[in-house]
């Protein structure tokens, strides 16, 4: 499990940092990276764009984003690895799901189903563990 091994790497050097400048330790921080590295450890096969269980191969994209306050909060965008290949959208799009189908004209069934998209809000580093969603129209 790479996630781990990394994980121990960054907390051994946050370790030997908070000793350095006598300070304590944040839980939140320790709980934000390991979501962060987890987040981008994929594991699949790069020619089908898909893991072991058959499923698309995702990826996150972090960028430093202001709020209407001017603080920097974090931005996380997850695409899958196809899209990154083609240039494609992002899973936050709705159209990245594939969910689109021909409607008949004469079928009410066809209105049943909802498509729910969300995205990721942007949040300050140490609440990204938190993994905050809002539902997008």
């Amino acid at each position: 499990m790479q996630s781990r091994n990394m994980y121990h790497v960054f907390y051994r050097e946050y370790i030997n940092a908070l000793t350095k400048y006598h300070a304590n330790e944040n839980t939140a921080v320790t709980k934000s990276a390991m979501t962060i590295i987890k987040s981008n450890m994929a594991h699949g096969d790069a020619l089908t764009g898909k893991t072991e269980n058959g499923e698309d191969i995702i990826l996150s994209e972090w960028k430093i984003v202001l709020s209407s306050k001017g603080n920097q909060k974090i931005q996380r965008t997850e695409y899958t690895f196809d899209a990154i290949k083609n240039s494609g959208p992002s899973i936050n799009s709705c159209s990245a799901k594939g969910k689109s189908k021909e409607l008949s004209l004469f079928d009410d069934s066809d209105f049943d189903e909802v498509i729910r998209c969300y995205k990721y809000v942007p949040v300050k580093i140490t609440d990204i563990y938190k993994e905050k969603m809002i539902e997008v129209s």
